[in-house]
């Protein structure tokens, strides 16, 4: 909680999707299966957003969960030499969850999306969101796909991408001090 903390967790992520692998199940499609990233009892602080974004070397691209093992919080720097950020952007949260987490400052705490239209699952449980200043939990703005760029494959339809029918459940959360608490698009 004294030293900037971002790099270590930013590399954190990027090894839990470094560890991901598809596994093929009849009949449906590949499933990501990897390690979630969890944080020991501690303070985190960051001074940047926590980009869980995916590397287009991996098939799925689906962002690895984060859970807290005991009290374990995530503190944007509030100095005034670094502007509210997002803590935690996780533009492909497909199966993806946050459990027994805090999160601490920056503006919006959890900014969640995906381009997947009838299955995703996003669960966040049991964390704590405090004095964001922007919403605790919001969801990718639906925005026009670009068709034939390396994340949308040239030969399928145009869609817009966001957070479509995506299930979002939140259970035994609190929120305090926090502009808003969910800003949903979808």
């Amino acid at each position: 909680g004294v030293h900037d903390d971002t790099a270590a967790l930013q590399d954190t992520i990027f090894a839990a999707f470094n560890a991901t692998i598809d596994v093929h199940v009849p009949g449906w499609h590949n499933e990501p299966v990897g390690p979630a990233i969890c944080l020991e009892p501690g303070e985190y602080l960051i001074t940047d957003t926590l980009n869980f974004t995916h590397s287009f070397a991996k098939p799925s691209g689906c962002a690895p969960s984060i859970r807290a093992l005991g009290s374990a919080a995530i503190r944007m720097d509030s100095s005034a030499s670094h502007a509210p950020r997002d803590l935690l952007s996780v533009p492909n949260a497909f199966h993806w969850s946050a459990t027994g987490v805090t999160f601490i400052g920056g503006r919006d705490q959890l900014f969640l999306g995906n381009n997947n239209t009838d299955e995703a699952m996003i669960k966040i449980a049991g964390c704590t969101f405090h004095s964001s200043t922007g919403s605790a939990i919001r969801t990718q703005k639906p925005t026009p796909g670009q068709k034939g760029s390396s994340t949308w494959p040239a030969d399928q339809p145009l869609r817009n991408r966001g957070t479509f029918s995506t299930q979002i459940t939140v259970r035994d959360c609190k929120f305090i001090g926090c502009n808003q608490v969910l800003v949903n698009w979808g």
